[in-house]
């Protein structure tokens, strides 16, 4: 039998039919799919901004509070207003008024929550957050293609940001006392010739380096031994010759994150009015040399030292003590600069302390950040000193050991040789700034966690 021809063309008319519909459903469900997923990366980065402005003004300003109290509960979490504050009277309406910036906030189809302190503390590489913020979008629309994805889109997002401390690793609370700024040097922390280092504070190494041939961030070597309530470090550690390392409630905590310079933003003192600093010549009295600056500083030919509470700027040349005793009457602060290093001879018993308030509260030397000189501590078990060592670009290296100080080094590099070293540890930075608040300069790093 013949099929006329109108027949068939009646048959792909039908075809074309199904056809079209389908890719009309189709395009519909693409299109709710990429709205969708589109909705969610705009809720993820709103979220983000918005945990990470939270917890910088609590950092910033101490505000860590969630509308008012303290820790909100999972059960009543913060919920942003329809029309932010125009001004934050508490870090969470930093979190509002950035979401809100995003062109997310809280209306009959979408919620913006924040949480403070909600949970157990989460972890940063080990290291566990002092403060956090979590903050949730949650969106409901209407979909195109209703009857395959349920009617109804609901992109949400949940971002936490905290705030660590800058020391402990492994969730020890230890605040770190030696920071290694170095970021891809071999070496960076350095122990050797037998060193004896212990710290009742934490090791943080910045060092990418993994190499152990090469000695990797942290090198323990020449039968020394590194005890620390907890080492951190974004390479790789490396131990041999009869060496090692011990962290006694915990392991070391590798591929961590950076820790940030805590010092940063410390002002430099003025350079002006330099004079030498010659205290060479034999005299029975102690020399007493007035706070300013000095164009050399040589202490030698078995004379003693007093120095007045203040700022020594050494503009050049060399802190250089080959005698003592070098005590001071009061807080003091060492600032370095164009080329000065400090050097202290073996056996020169040294005592100071920096400041416990004002501008360099906690600061005992301070090189300048372009230097890249080495400043060499060997003044062996008579040293006491109290505060930090900040140089940021250069390397401290200690020789013959340290008495028991409540000491920090923030530096390039770290180097121990021979001797024994006791560093203490400081809550709160009262003797050290690290931590303290210092003017708004505190070691605290604030970052993503979820």
């Amino acid at each position: 039998m013949r099929i006329k021809p109108h027949a068939r063309r009646g048959q792909a008319l039908l075809m074309m039919s199904f056809a079209i519909t389908a890719m009309f459903g189709i395009m519909a469900l693409v299109v709710d799919v990429g709205w969708a997923n589109y909705r969610k990366l705009a809720a993820q980065a709103a979220a983000d901004s918005a945990a990470i402005a939270a917890v910088r003004a609590a950092v910033a300003g101490g505000l860590n509070t969630c509308g008012g109290a303290l820790g909100c509960s999972p059960a009543t979490p913060y919920t942003c207003l329809a029309t932010p504050p125009g001004t934050a009277a508490t870090n969470i309406d930093n979190a509002c008024m950035i979401a809100a910036a995003n062109l997310f906030t809280t209306t009959g189809t979408r919620a913006v929550n924040v949480y403070s302190n909600v949970g157990n503390p989460p972890r940063v590489s080990g290291v566990l957050g002092v403060y956090w913020v979590t903050v949730v979008i949650t969106e409901t629309s209407n979909s195109f293609f209703g009857p395959l994805v349920g009617g109804r889109l609901n992109p949400a997002a949940r971002a936490t940001a905290a705030q660590v401390s800058a020391g402990g690793a492994q969730g020890n609370s230890s605040q770190s006392c030696i920071d290694v700024l170095d970021t891809g040097g071999n070496k960076a922390f350095k122990a050797g010739s037998g060193a004896q280092v212990n710290a009742s504070c934490g090791i943080w190494d910045n060092s990418r380096a993994s190499d152990c041939d090469r000695g990797g961030a942290l090198y323990v070597t020449g039968n020394s031994q590194v005890q620390a309530a907890a080492v951190s470090v974004v390479g790789m550690d490396c131990v041999d010759r009869g060496s090692q390392i011990l962290v006694p409630n915990s392991g070391i905590d590798t591929g961590v994150v950076p820790v940030p310079d805590p010092f940063s933003s410390l002002p430099e003192p003025a350079v002006n009015g330099c004079q030498p600093g010659d205290f060479t010549s034999p005299q029975a009295v102690p020399y007493t040399p007035a706070p300013g600056c000095y164009t050399s500083f040589n202490l030698t030919n078995g004379n003693s030292l007093t120095l007045s509470s203040g700022v020594y700027v050494i503009n050049g040349g060399s802190f250089n003590l080959q005698s003592g005793p070098v005590t001071a009457t009061g807080g003091v602060t060492i600032y370095l600069t164009n080329g000065a290093t400090v050097n202290i001879g073996s056996g020169v018993p040294v005592t100071l302390s920096a400041p416990t308030n004002g501008t360099y509260a906690g600061i005992l030397f301070f090189q300048d950040a372009y230097d890249t000189g080495t400043s060499t501590f060997g003044g062996g078990a008579g040293d006491i000193l109290q505060g930090t060592i900040y140089a940021p670009g250069g390397k401290v290296l200690f020789v013959n050991g340290l008495h028991q100080s409540t000491l920090a080094v923030v530096a390039k590099d770290v180097d121990f040789e021979a001797g024994t070293y006791t560093l203490n540890s400081d809550p709160g930075g009262v003797i050290t700034g690290i931590n303290s608040g210092n003017g708004g300069v505190g070691a605290y790093l604030v970052t993503l966690v979820e």
